[in-house]
């Protein structure tokens, strides 16, 4: 929650200085006005629940007079539903092309123990090129608590460096086998000196193959494992109804 107070002036200039907010007689914390708009903002993460009074006190300075702001009603209520990692789900490992499954639970808080509305389940900072599943992706209002499933597939880097090797050699080997038939369709004047200088081409495209192809073939070229540095992601699964959105995050680690 963001507070916003205003200060202006009813004859000139921009007021500054700092605006203190309060919850009734609580002190939520003071903010400073900007000397172009005359404007302090509060950021909360929280303020009580049920009905609150919020005004913004203004200290004055040289210039300017104190003064403190009407209230506000603010009613805060509790949120639909949470949405909870099961055990063992807050964290989990994998391998470059592995499958990992979190499970989480979306419990209701309502007095009724209920769902005020459906619930939509999405998630965000997948590792690049991963593909992911969440069942249910929707939970109808009504419902009684329940689990959900996200299921996170990751791509195997080797699988696609070998498929690159494997063209990269096709390829090789259609132009050298494209070197040895032309001798027979050069004229026999010409056969020994071109032959010559075809022999040194193959011995430079063998050599340049060679080369890239363990370029591209890095870490383990007999077995095909791609070795890299393992990496965390933190992975937000947010649940979105038409009052409440909340989410949660966990941990997916690609060694």
């Amino acid at each position: 929650m963001v507070l916003t107070a205003t200060v202006t002036s009813a004859t000139s200039g921009t007021p500054t200085g700092a605006v203190i907010f309060y919850n009734g007689t609580t002190s939520l914390g003071s903010a400073n006005l900007s000397g172009t708009t005359g404007i302090a903002t509060l950021s909360l993460t929280t303020l009580p629940l049920g009905a609150d009074n919020i005004t913004a006190f203004y200290g004055g300075s040289v210039d300017f007079y104190s003064t403190t702001s009407a209230a506000v009603a603010v009613t805060v209520v509790t949120p639909e539903f949470t949405i909870t990692p099961a055990a063992g789900s807050s964290a989990l490992s994998i391998l470059p092309g592995g499958t990992a499954t979190f499970t989480f639970t979306v419990t209701p808080q309502s007095p009724e123990t209920v769902y005020g509305a459906a619930i939509t389940l999405s998630v965000s900072g997948l590792p690049p090129n991963a593909t992911s599943t969440i069942t249910p992706a929707t939970m109808a209002a009504g419902a009684l608590p329940q689990n959900a499933q996200l299921v996170v597939s990751v791509p195997n880097p080797s699988l696609a460096q070998g498929a690159a090797t494997r063209g990269i050699r096709s390829q090789l080997a259609s132009g050298l086998a494209a070197l040895l038939l032309l001798p027979f369709a050069v004229p026999r004047r010409r056969t020994r000196t071109w032959l010559r200088n075809a022999l040194r081409s193959c011995l430079l495209v063998s050599l340049a193959g060679a080369a890239l192809a363990g370029t591209i073939g890095c870490g383990s070229a007999a077995a095909g494992i791609f070795v890299q540095t393992p990496q965390a992601y933190t992975l937000t699964v947010t649940g979105t109804s038409t009052k409440f959105t909340q989410s949660t995050n966990v941990t997916l680690t690609i060694q």
